[in-house]
């Protein structure tokens, strides 16, 4: 239908809130579609909803039981929730997890969804809980070899694990190379380069944000990559003139503020900017996958309280 080709167009753009409006009116007109429950689960997740994650996720695959997509998010809803869960609901989780990704990849052994959770996993577990690194980087492997942008950033996602700077890096232009027209993998080496890298490179970090922000000025991580660059920099009116054009371009997602102002308060510098940022961030509700009101009020108290401890760095 074409209403999904433009909800799954807008989560695969970061538009969460936009693809949860076209979700939720399809739900209230059906609440029995399936398709409507499966995307709504997606959109829940991003708002770290899982509980309500999972119930959608759950009733999309009673629907339609051999569908793979519906499938690997049920199965991705059940290990998030093992990671916050005691250790006898872990238990539980992580059985029904693999028997779900395990039905996703039967029915389409090139799931790239599928293949993304069930390789995470392995690489993230204790051996005990079935964890198995050197499985993972074969799933790796084996996704680069029909995705290969995809497989590459998944490579890459292990190296970074491993605090692998060089493997790292590698990867993540393979996936550009891969193909050129798409975002992620420009948006992560732009992130590589200038939130994440012990090395950073903030020069290269600007010029591929810049290109970001070119393939689509309507997406925000172009903008969150210069707005972190110019932080470092000390570029206020540059800062200040990136964050006003976001905020034009992308006024649904103020995340930029959160970032430049995240970078101030690391290095102990501007606090009064860095406060004026937290507070327009905090002006509506964050989009999905990004920083969370909670995290956004906490660097706030460590602000205004003196004394109080400053939260860890959780760039994201």
């Amino acid at each position: 239908m074409s209403s999904g080709v433009s909800v799954e167009n807008l989560t695969n753009a970061g538009h969460w809130k936009r693809a949860r409006q076209i979700v939720e009116a399809r739900l209230k007109a059906n609440p029995r579609d399936a398709f409507a429950l499966y995307m709504s689960s997606k959109v829940n997740a991003s708002f770290g909803n899982l509980d309500k994650a999972l119930d959608q996720a759950q009733k999309s695959v009673a629907l339609e039981s051999r569908n793979p997509d519906y499938l690997a998010q049920l199965a991705e809803m059940h290990v998030r929730l093992a990671d916050r869960s005691s250790v006898v609901k872990q238990v539980l989780y992580v059985r029904l997890f693999k028997k779900e990704v395990d039905a996703a990849l039967a029915l389409n052994p090139r799931h790239v969804d599928a293949l993304l959770v069930d390789a995470m996993f392995l690489a993230r577990a204790p051996a005990i809980a079935g964890g198995d690194r050197k499985r993972a980087r074969a799933l790796a492997q084996q996704l680069t070899g029909f995705d290969t942008a995809w497989g590459y950033m998944l490579q890459a996602r292990l190296a970074e694990q491993e605090k692998d700077d060089a493997r790292t890096e590698a990867f993540l232009r393979q996936a550009v190379d891969s193909n050129p027209g798409l975002y992620l993998p420009r948006y992560y080496l732009a992130k590589f380069h200038g939130a994440t890298a012990a090395n950073r490179r903030l020069d290269a970090a600007e010029k591929l944000a810049r290109e970001l922000i070119q393939l689509d000025p309507g997406q925000s991580g172009g903008y969150d990559i210069l707005a972190r660059v110019f932080a470092q920099q000390h570029r206020w009116q540059d800062l200040d003139a990136v964050l006003a054009k976001s905020e034009n371009s992308v006024p649904d997602d103020l995340s930029p503020y959160y970032f430049a102002a995240n970078i101030l308060i690391h290095s102990a510098i501007e606090p009064a900017r860095a406060e004026r940022y937290l507070n327009k961030y905090l002006t509506q509700e964050p989009e999905g996958r990004q920083p969370s009101v909670s995290q956004g009020r906490e660097l706030l108290v460590f602000l205004k309280v003196p004394g109080h401890p400053l939260p860890p760095d959780r760039p994201s």
